[in-house]
């Protein structure tokens, strides 16, 4: 009786303590997905603004030459689409092994 009451404490005890550690790891990646994620959604919206706005300054540059107006309202414009560039990267960035893999190494 006393020995399978200190087997089942001691199988507890290693599923609680197990089971935590796996999911801190896991959250730890969600955190950082996540802000990746926000991250290139940022990107994403800065792009298509400064596309929206150099595609809207063309035709005012184009006739800027007939009124000073037309420059006017072009240059802020313009100064949006060409400000600050984005940051693009070739790398590919993965948090880790699949599941099933670190699972298994355990």
């Amino acid at each position: 009786m006393a020995i399978k009451m200190i087997s089942t404490l001691t199988a507890s005890a290693c599923l609680l303590f197990a089971s935590t550690s796996f999911a801190a790891d896991s959250m730890q990646h969600f955190s950082q997905a996540a802000t990746h994620s926000a991250q290139a959604t940022t990107n994403t919206v800065s792009g298509g603004v400064k596309l929206a706005s150099g595609a809207a300054a063309v035709p005012f540059k184009a006739i800027a030459v007939v009124g000073e107006a037309s420059a006017k309202i072009a240059e802020p414009l313009w100064n949006s689409a060409t400000g600050k560039k984005l940051e693009v990267s070739d790398e590919s960035v993965t948090a880790g092994p699949a599941p099933a893999l670190a699972v298994a190494a355990r």
